[in-house]
C-alpha cells in the first residue's frame, strides 16, 4: 500500500513539473526576471525575462548582456525596431514582440539556430524576408494581425514548422494556396479567401 501511495506522490509531482508555465526555461527552475535593473545584477543567471507591458519605445540594448537567455517577452510595448544585435543571444527559444509598432521584421532571427517560437502578432510587419530559411529550428510563427503581403518560397525549407498564423488580412484564393501548398506539414492558419478581383467574399 505504501508503495502504491508513493507512486501516486510521484506521479502526480511529475505532472506538475510538466504542467510549468511555457515561459519557462528547459530544465530550469530560475526565476522569471521581470525588472531589468535587477536582472542586469545578475547576467548569467537570466535564462528567462518578461518586460511585457513596460511602456518601452525602444529595444532594450542592456538585454545583449543576458548570454544564457532562453525566454524573452517584450510583448505590448512601442518598441518599432528590433536590433541586428539579437542574433548574439543564441540560446534563445522563444521571442515574444506581440502588440508593438515593428514595421520590419527581425532579421537577426534568421541567424538565430536555436529559436523555436516567434510571436509577433499585432505589429505592422508587410513582407517575410527570404533569409527566414535559416531559422531551422523554428516551430511556431505568429505574424496574426500583422499587414503581410510577401511570404517568400524559402519559408518552405522550415521543416520543422508547426504552425504559421498569418490571420488579419484576407487574401485571394490563389495566395492561401501557395501557402498552404509550401507548408503541407504545418498548420497554417489564415482567413477564408477573397473573390478579390469583385471584391465579394
Amino acid at each position: 500500500m505504501k508503495i502504491l501511495v508513493l507512486i501516486i506522490v510521484i506521479s502526480c509531482q511529475f505532472q506538475v513539473v510538466s504542467a510549468q508555465n511555457a515561459w519557462g526555461p528547459k530544465n530550469d527552475t530560475n526565476r522569471v526576471w521581470t525588472n531589468l535593473d535587477s536582472a542586469i545584477a545578475h547576467p548569467l543567471e537570466v535564462v528567462s525575462l518578461d518586460l511585457s507591458k513596460s511602456k518601452l519605445t525602444e529595444f532594450p540594448k542592456e538585454i545583449f548582456q543576458f548570454k544564457n537567455l532562453e525566454v524573452l517577452n517584450l510583448g505590448r510595448n512601442k518598441i518599432e525596431s528590433v536590433p541586428g544585435e539579437l542574433n548574439q543571444l543564441q540560446f534563445l527559444r522563444i521571442l515574444v514582440l506581440e502588440r508593438n509598432k515593428i514595421y520590419s521584421f527581425p532579421i537577426a532571427v534568421c541567424s538565430m539556430p536555436n529559436l523555436e517560437q516567434l510571436i509577433m502578432n499585432r505589429n505592422q510587419v508587410v513582407t517575410i524576408p527570404a533569409c527566414i530559411q535559416f531559422a531551422e529550428k523554428l516551430e511556431y510563427l505568429d505574424l496574426w494581425s500583422n499587414q503581410v503581403e510577401n511570404v517568400p518560397d524559402e519559408i518552405a525549407k522550415l521543416k520543422h514548422l508547426k504552425e504559421f498564423d498569418l490571420r488579419g488580412l484576407t487574401y485571394a484564393p490563389e495566395f492561401n494556396a501557395r501557402i498552404k501548398g509550401l507548408l503541407p506539414q504545418a498548420e497554417v492558419r489564415m482567413e477564408p479567401p477573397c473573390d478579390c478581383m469583385s471584391g465579394e467574399k
